[in-house]
């Protein structure tokens, strides 16, 4: 029985948000070990889907990603992931010296074969962002950044993952809201 011709019932989807991040196809730019998707999954994490040759991706995803590093390091991971779905492969050097040129604050991998993960989690160009809770549960895929305001959502989501410890109230004298609190211990 061929691929196509099997029952939908036994087809699992391989990327769908709600649904456990799969496997990746990733291949080391430098000695830093390749983790399994459940190896990170003691904190939400970001991945970033990018190409070097994409001012998108240089210009607001890579400074954005950095950003989360630095202010959310402890509380988000964030894994980049070079793709070549769509434009000119680069060497390892090349990768790597464009990192560092960009200040790059997070582990990046080279995507396996001919875009195997980026197909796989069904990304929709680059930039292309999916972001993950803790315990490895897809939240989110998004893809671009400022012109769809996919950074800005984003950050929402950030946000709602991270400080769980803080509640802001809003009220006034009309809505009674101070004999709520004084009731409670």
């Amino acid at each position: 029985m061929s691929r196509l011709s099997r029952p939908h019932s036994t087809v699992e989807p391989s990327f769908e948000v709600g649904r456990p991040l799969p496997d990746w196809h990733l291949e080391r730019l430098d000695d830093t070990p390749i983790p399994a998707p459940a190896d990170l999954a003691d904190r939400p994490l970001l991945v970033l889907f990018f190409h070097l040759g994409c001012p998108g991706c240089r210009f607001r995803a890579i400074p954005f990603a950095n950003r989360v590093v630095v202010e959310r390091g402890d509380a988000v991971r964030v894994v980049g992931i070079h793709t070549t779905f769509e434009g000119a492969d680069r060497t390892d050097e090349e990768i790597r010296a464009d990192l560092e040129a960009l200040y790059v604050r997070f582990p990046v991998y080279r995507d396996a074969g001919l875009a195997a993960t980026f197909h796989a989690y069904r990304a929709g160009g680059t930039p292309h962002w999916v972001l993950v809770d803790r315990g490895g549960t897809i939240l989110d895929s998004i893809f671009g950044s400022d012109p769809n305001r996919a950074l800005l959502r984003l950050d929402y989501h950030l946000a709602e993952l991270g400080d769980r410890t803080t509640v802001g109230f809003g009220g006034g004298c009309h809505w009674c809201t101070e004999a709520v609190f004084q009731a409670l211990n």
